[in-house]
């Protein structure tokens, strides 16, 4: 298997560049081709063309943050690359003047200079914990020492890319609610601030009695206006009281316990957090960690403080000598993982199963949050045409009053 460099235009017009590993160039061509892309160039990688450095003109897109995109793809390609023949060196040394994303080469350029300096290759990236990831730093250490680095990377690179797709899942589910939500404030705040006072003027000025819908949009108008400055305070406190409650360990652990009993809601957060736990697990014992460990470190990546907190309680009670099933009894995990956990613990498959358990509960966080989505759509179409109804009822009643006056 040999790597080849390419440079391809998709059928959207934009450029994209890369590495591809095939058997021979004319396969590399059709693999290309069978993405539906143009290929602009297609050249042989060899250890002579991986010491030059002939950079191409830089974008202002290549300047953008660093992305869960572009981690999944640095711990791909190196991973093809080591698998390919070249040397950890030689494939950083590409990644450094090849990579996409500028602020993203100037890391790889760091690494490799203190691998170059006699540091291990975990503990370089050890030095960009943040770009790199703390899971991404723990399996490359461990993966390291047993000489299954090509594997860790794989394994990273897949847990970030299912991650990723998970995050644009909900993303997407949630964005046309918000957009919703944000556009009937919008329409209601100019109607009752703009349109209203307007009409309040006018009939005060010819004396005319307000029906009773129109009134209560026009007490409501004034308030408004007259104490705007009061509400633009009182919304700033709240969200400070809220950040400094939720910066607080105790104050955070309240406001999860409150969202995780919210229905629906509470178990998007529940599932999000037992697909978290059981694909992390999964992938640190599939690289070689122990199950201490690989407890210890899942729980750093936890987002909920009550699950982070269990899952160091499990690491503590298995030191103790409870076995990890018996570790995981309490109401935040369910009995069907403590039942699987008993499964893979018996049958010495402790990582395969966890790694079902993750897809499993992956599932129901996609259906969770479709039914999610399901149920706020209706519910905004119902407050967007309630808003707007009321004003509008409250003004054909005035304009009625006018014509009767």
């Amino acid at each position: 298997m040999a790597l080849f460099k390419y440079l391809v235009k998709g059928r959207d017009g934009k450029e994209d560049s890369g590495s591809i590993e095939a058997e021979s160039k004319a396969a590399a061509a059709r693999e290309l081709r069978s993405r539906r892309v143009l290929i602009l160039s297609l050249s042989e990688l060899t250890k002579s063309s991986i010491t030059q450095n002939d950079e191409a003109p830089i974008s202002w897109r290549e300047y953008l943050p660093i992305t869960s995109k572009d981690r999944a793809f640095f711990y791909r390609q190196l991973a093809i690359m080591v698998r390919s023949g070249l040397t950890l060196m030689d494939a950083l040394s590409l990644m450094k003047n090849e990579f996409p994303n500028v602020k993203m080469r100037h890391c790889i350029s760091d690494v490799l200079n203190d691998v170059r300096a006699g540091l291990s290759f975990s503990q370089a990236l050890e030095k960009h914990e943040k770009v790199f990831t703390h899971l991404g730093v723990k399996v490359d250490e461990t993966t390291e020492a047993s000489g299954e680095m090509e594997i860790g990377l794989l394994k990273i690179s897949t847990h970030i890319e299912f991650w990723n797709e998970i995050s644009k899942k909900v993303m997407s589910a949630l964005a046309y609610p918000c957009i919703v939500l944000f556009m009937a404030l919008g329409v209601g705040s100019f109607l009752v601030v703009k349109i209203i006072p307007k009409f309040d003027e006018y009939m005060q000025k010819r004396g005319i009695v307000m029906p009773w819908c129109t009134a209560f949009v026009i007490h409501i108008s004034r308030f408004f206006s007259d104490h705007w400055l009061l509400l633009i305070v009182a919304l700033f406190a709240s969200a400070t009281a809220f950040l400094l409650t939720y910066r607080n360990s105790n104050g955070r652990q309240l406001i999860e316990k409150i969202a995780m009993k919210v229905p629906i809601m509470g178990n998007v957060f529940r599932y999000a957090c037992l697909t978290n736990f059981a694909s992390t697990m999964a992938v640190l014992l599939k690289s070689g960690l122990g199950l201490i460990e690989s407890l210890q470190l899942t729980s750093e990546l936890l987002g909920i403080s009550v699950y982070k907190n269990a899952v160091k309680s499990s690491a503590d009670q298995i030191i103790q000598g409870t076995s990890f099933k018996n570790s995981l009894q309490t109401p935040l995990f369910p009995r069907m993982v403590t039942n699987i956990v008993s499964i893979g613990e018996e049958t010495g498959e402790l990582n395969t199963v966890l790694d079902e358990l993750g897809d499993f509960y992956s599932n129901e966080l996609k259906r969770t949050v479709e039914l999610v989505v399901t149920a706020i759509e209706p519910a905004m179409m119902i407050f967007v045409g309630g808003v707007v109804g009321v004003v509008y009822f409250a003004l054909f009643q005035a304009v009625i009053s006018l014509m009767g006056g």
